[in-house]
């Protein structure tokens, strides 16, 4: 792979003359470094000879003036995770939402699927604004992606209960997307077996536990009549999932689970990751150009920890999920090829060829070892290790 945050390949890639792109780079890494988008704290990451205080200002500067283009952003992460141009994806719709103050911060996303999480592709920043997202709002993001990608790249599209609605089906429906969306069971009528509008609940009161149905072909929305394949389930809880799918759709339930991808993306960018709530940047054009990095800098952590995985397993817990995330488990070892005294274990020997493969040199970015190898030589700093450095 290509070192895509080389000042050149930057340059490539989004037309921004040469300063911009090496900011650009220094930013990348230094997020990596820091673990962190809040520009006060990356400044100390970035390697210039200026005072930190010259260069956080050339990081507001930069994350101001400077707008990437969303297209070439979303490329950058199709080819980064290496999905292959005739391969299909599954979309995630879904929302994020936090304050800073009294700014309110409300993104939404289109996500692709990929090995478990969702990396947001596209996004729509609605400044001010704490309710849901408008049907205007989805077709924006879902047209930028057939537009850049083509309609056949898209498998079906998840969505949950919050995005259901006759108009947004039907304008799925005819685009001849496949769909599988969750409704919102309480307060939903469909037709019985009769053609009778009742109350979703009330079909699915047979259901036991574990156990799912599907109903066929059935009208909803009393309102507009939208037709559509409706199944239901219920987990250990014996709470009911209620979902609207297209009929290409063979275990709509098994596809609804993609959707969990998406909250192991927020965990990836806000605390289990890059600490995206700690920016104090809450202007919409600022924002987006922070986001756009984090969610390049995702796929990349992500595809990392993929290739760490297939060297040497991560292990399972008695839950059967995994001990450690991709992201994580990439971000740590950034920090150990950083140690100059970390020796790799001879399970993850083979890894180092393919690192010079990859796209970040991680052995030339961070202050941490040429600090610990001066210190480490001064009696006064023996006894401390490249953590005590670091933080």
């Amino acid at each position: 792979m290509k070192d895509i945050v080389s000042a050149e390949e930057i340059k490539r890639r989004f037309n921004l003359d040469l300063r911009h792109s090496r900011t650009l780079g220094s930013i990348m890494k230094a997020i990596l470094d820091g673990q962190t988008v809040k520009l006060s704290k990356i400044s100390q990451y970035v390697k210039e000879d200026i005072r930190e205080e010259s260069v956080y200002r050339k990081l507001q500067r930069f994350i101001g003036k400077v707008e990437l283009n969303e297209d070439v952003c979303a490329d950058m992460i199709m080819k980064t995770l290496g999905i292959p141009e005739n391969e299909e994806v599954i979309l995630i719709l879904d929302r994020t939402y936090w304050m800073h103050g009294n700014k309110h911060l409300n993104f939404l996303y289109l996500s692709v699927y990929y090995r478990g999480y969702a990396i947001p592709i596209y996004f729509k920043i609605m400044p001010d604004m704490k309710g849901h997202s408008s049907v205007e709002d989805r077709r924006e993001l879902l047209e930028k992606f057939i537009q850049q990608f083509g309609k056949e790249k898209i498998a079906y599209i998840v969505a949950d209960r919050e995005f259901d609605g006759g108009e947004w089906l039907g304008y799925l429906d005819g685009l001849g997307i496949y769909y599988v969306q969750r409704l919102k069971e309480k307060n939903i009528c469909m037709t019985n077996a009769r053609g009778e509008y009742v109350p979703a609940a009330s079909l699915c009161h047979h259901l036991k536990p574990l156990e799912k149905e599907c109903f066929g072909k059935r009208r909803i929305y009393k309102s507009r009549g939208f037709t559509t394949y409706i199944t239901a389930a219920k987990n250990a809880k014996n709470k009911v999932l209620l979902l609207a799918h297209s009929p290409q759709i063979k275990d709509p339930t098994k596809a609804y689970g993609t959707r969990w991808s998406i909250e192991c993306g927020f965990r990836a960018m806000k605390s289990g990751g890059f600490n995206m709530h700690e920016t104090g940047v809450t202007a919409t054009n600022k924002l987006t150009t922070l986001f756009r990095i984090i969610a390049i800098l995702t796929a990349i952590t992500h595809k990392m920890g993929i290739l760490i995985d297939e060297i040497q397993p991560i292990k399972l817990k008695s839950h059967k999920r995994k001990a450690i995330s991709y992201i994580q488990l990439a971000i740590i070892l950034i920090f150990r090829i950083l140690n100059t005294s970390f020796k790799f274990p001879l399970s993850l020997r083979p890894i180092i060829p393919k690192l010079k493969l990859f796209p970040l040199n991680f052995f030339e970015f961070c202050r941490v070892r040429y600090f610990y190898s001066i210190c480490s030589s001064t009696s006064k700093y023996k006894h401390c290790t490249t953590t005590h450095f670091s933080h």
